[in-house]
């Protein structure tokens, strides 16, 4: 609590004289730049996985002659990120998003078909839409669903536009899944190893920070241990991380986070205190 009230008198501070320099605003060096070899070879296998995923889909809309196969290719793009672990979370976001829309889209056209209602909804849902596409990815599908839906209704209505919108999503999410797990997997490092490092990057922040290092240093440690504590956050719920749920972790492991998290507590306090000075 000292520690978000110090936080919060700094930034008054700085608010109130704008223009005049602060330490608390340093920036850290510039990080050095991954090597051009690691960057194309990650483009690449995105690209093959993206080609080899659009073709198989496009290719099972066909056959099973599925009304818009293009809403299943791009379901799959949408969800295909460069990583297993990304593209768990947006696939099962697409998929739960995507059912809820079709399920209340299918509601309000079994309520009413008049078109200058559907025309209302049409108009409120695309600014709702717009409004939550950086606030929660499964909600901003599900009323996406329901607009495309309901919109297609109205031009060619009876056409079975929520199964099909529904169908497709799900054949393109679970096909960016399939993807990413049998070209190239990478599910990142084991979650032990990313707990250690968490504890140790934040252990060497809260060291910077009582040892009276110059700002920069801190600023870089602290940047480290940032990223360290929030690999650890998302690969505990991620799709490699399953097994390793809290309750199945190790006592070591237990203990381990436990303190990468209290010193990331302390160091995040400490480094306030040192900028109330």
């Amino acid at each position: 609590m000292i520690g978000c009230v110090l936080a919060l008198k700094n930034a008054l501070r700085v608010l109130e004289n704008p223009e005049q320099s602060s330490e608390a605003l340093a920036a850290p060096p510039h990080q050095i730049a991954p090597n051009w070899k690691d960057r194309m070879r990650g483009a690449l296998r995105l690209g093959l996985r993206q080609a080899a995923g659009v073709i198989g889909v496009y290719y099972i809309a066909i056959i099973f002659q599925l009304g818009y196969p293009y809403w299943a290719t791009m379901a799959l793009i949408v969800c295909l990120q460069g990583g297993a672990r990304v593209t768990w979370a947006r696939s099962l976001e697409r998929i739960f998003g995507s059912l809820l829309g079709g399920f209340l889209a299918l509601a309000l056209l079994s309520v009413t078909q008049h078109p200058a209602i559907l025309c209302l909804l049409a108009i409120l849902l695309a600014s709702v839409t717009i409004s939550l596409r950086a606030v929660n990815y499964s909600i901003f599908v599900a009323v996406l669903t329901m607009l495309f839906i309901i919109v297609t209704d109205m031009m060619h209505p009876g056409s079975g536009v929520a199964a099909a919108r529904v169908v497709d999503n799900l054949l393109g999410s679970i096909a960016a899944l399939l993807a990413v797990l049998v070209l190239w997997p990478d599910f990142g490092p084991p979650l032990h190893t990313l707990i250690v490092k968490g504890r140790e990057a934040n252990r060497a922040y809260l060291e910077s920070v009582t040892a009276g290092r110059p700002v920069l240093d801190v600023r870089t440690a602290q940047r480290t241990a940032g990223l360290a504590s929030i690999d650890v956050e998302v690969a505990l719920h991620d799709l490699s991380g399953l097994r390793y749920r809290r309750h199945r972790l190790n006592e070591a492991d237990q203990s381990a986070l436990r303190e990468m998290r209290n010193l990331a507590g302390e160091a995040a306090a400490a480094w306030h205190r040192r900028l109330a000075k």
